[in-house]
């Protein structure tokens, strides 16, 4: 059976504590339930993590999160610890080990939500780690929308990236991918 919108609001209420999901966070999570890719562009603060948290509790295998910068990167996997979801990163701040520990983790399906940077992507030993794991949902979370060249190149190198993951053979089936975007820009308010 697969999950629903009902399924993901009884997530939010007992794993969140929230009653209601605010406005914008909805339609990625039917989305995300619903097997299709979605765009949630929220404010800082507006509840982006939430768009990929409740579908990676209500959806069976993993949610590969990616995300620029190392430090929030380990930031959102202590909030997502915190709310007793079974979290983790890959970060060249790991030695060896601790990597290996985590792919461990990834591959015995102790984790729910795995946070990468997109240039892991590029890794060959983590390709195949995620060739034999069910992943569920690919989130893009923080892409940088503050408008400038720079940043939109950067935002359509990471669409890409995840675009490119999920096409890879080995992804059966595809999972949907979500981008969720800040709005520093002022196109983007």
């Amino acid at each position: 059976m697969s999950a629903t919108l009902v399924d993901s609001r009884r997530i939010l209420h007992d794993q969140f504590g929230f009653l209601s999901f605010r406005d914008g966070q909805e339609p990625p999570v039917g989305a995300a339930l619903g097997g299709r890719d979605a765009l949630g562009v929220l404010p800082t603060g507006g509840g982006k993590s939430l768009c990929y948290q409740v579908p990676a509790l209500a959806l069976p295998g993993l949610t590969l999160v990616l995300s620029p910068l190392i430090s929030l990167i380990e930031d959102q996997t202590q909030r997502a610890l915190r709310a007793s979801i079974p979290a983790a990163f890959i970060t060249s701040a790991l030695d060896a080990r601790e990597r290996r520990t985590v792919l461990h983790d990834v591959l015995s399906g102790g984790i729910k939500l795995l946070f990468v940077a997109p240039e892991r992507l590029e890794t060959p030993g983590f390709l195949d780690t995620l060739g034999a794991v069910r992943i569920s949902l690919i989130a893009v979370d923080e892409a940088p929308a503050d408008g400038g060249m720079t940043s939109g190149l950067r935002i359509v190198v990471w669409v890409c990236s995840a675009a490119s993951l999920r096409h890879r053979s080995w992804l059966s089936p595809r999972p949907p991918h979500r981008e969720c975007a800040r709005t520093s820009c002022p196109c983007f308010r």
